[in-house]
């Protein structure tokens, strides 16, 4: 039967977790950031903006991705797992976009950012074909949390506001309690015989 303690590395995603694309997106698409406005983010990302998915990534260059801020809480959720398990064992995967930029802004986003990630860093898709029964990702998207848990890795939704795992209105760090994370691991039970 896995258990927690079964956790040997630790995958964490970029956007939506750590890099917040969002903010930057706004300002380039004249709307207010989704920090502040429950109803704007549950549209997320093209609801509102009255504009094509494609004509906002064909937007977005290197610059776009490698400036981009951190989340709120993305230092402190990067911070918490490294304690939790030690950096050396904690990757960053993330799924690019396909558009010109992306690729080189994110890995510049992790030069310039979490410098000691520079090596240790996955960037392709579909993100479930490194999950294995010893494997922890640490997303913002139930479906890729889900995938991952379906191909027997162990799981943790993000809370943020377009996921189901987002219940509060008032901040995206409610989650951190006595300044530790509240963070729920999932994975799929399964028999041995």
């Amino acid at each position: 039967m896995k258990q927690i303690n079964d956790i040997k590395t630790v995958f964490m995603d970029m956007d939506g977790v750590l890099v917040d694309i969002i903010s930057p997106l706004t300002k380039l698409t004249q709307e207010q950031s989704y920090y502040f406005n429950y109803d704007y983010a549950k549209q997320f990302p093209f609801g509102k903006w009255r504009i094509l998915k494609e004509d906002v990534f064909t937007k977005l260059n290197m610059e776009f991705w490698r400036d981009a801020p951190f989340t709120p809480d993305g230092l402190d959720i990067l911070e918490y797992f490294e304690n939790m398990y030690g950096s050396e064992n904690i990757y960053i995967l993330s799924q690019p976009t396909g558009y010109d930029g992306c690729l080189e802004g994110k890995y510049n986003w992790i030069k310039k950012n979490i410098p000691d990630y520079r090596k240790r860093f996955l960037l392709g898709k579909p993100k479930w074909v490194v999950a294995n029964d010893k494997s922890l990702l640490v997303d913002d998207c139930d479906r890729f949390v889900n995938n991952w848990i379906d191909n027997d890795g162990f799981g943790i939704l993000v809370p943020r506001l377009w996921n189901s795992k987002y219940t509060k209105v008032k901040s995206l760090i409610e989650h951190k309690r006595n300044n530790a994370f509240n963070f729920e691991i999932k994975w799929k039970e399964t028999e041995i015989i």
